[in-house]
């Protein structure tokens, strides 16, 4: 799983920020989806001064080609 979350981080499977909603955008189409599927929070390991970084991942369905994919809401030192 962190191996995902990883590869989701470093290839910036971005989202948009609109009037308080997050726009993901789909790595197959380029659709802008406003509503996840499924959100939630997960710690990663430690940096070298002791702090995890918190992610906040959500599930997106795609309306445009029909597929998943998930994409990462928000970050932060924890």
């Amino acid at each position: 799983m962190e191996n995902l979350l990883f590869i989701i981080v470093e290839h910036g499977m971005c989202f948009h920020v609109y009037g308080g909603n997050v726009m993901a955008k789909c790595p197959n189409c380029g659709t802008n989806v406003s509503k996840p599927r499924k959100k939630w929070k997960m710690a990663g390991r430690p940096d070298s001064k002791g702090k995890r970084t918190q992610l906040e991942i959500g599930i997106f369905d795609c309306p445009k080609c029909k597929k998943p994919f998930r994409a990462v809401l928000s970050k932060k030192k924890i």
